[in-house]
């Protein structure tokens, strides 16, 4: 795996290319896991991305 390290202005330059694509998604509590756990479980729903992906893959 390559060390690839990123300034602050890139991340900010890049979550702007992303903008428009890539979807805030819910973060519902999950009622089974909650009761298991005895507290709140919490589950972020990624497969709602456009890409069904917890990952956004680039062209």
């Amino acid at each position: 795996m390559t060390d690839t390290k990123l300034s602050r202005r890139e991340v900010y330059l890049f979550a702007e290319r992303l903008k428009g694509r890539v979807v805030e998604t819910p973060l519902p509590a999950s009622a089974d896991f909650s009761h298991r756990m005895g507290r709140p479980v919490l589950v972020k729903a990624e497969i709602m991305q456009h890409s069904g992906s917890f990952k956004y893959r680039g062209r």
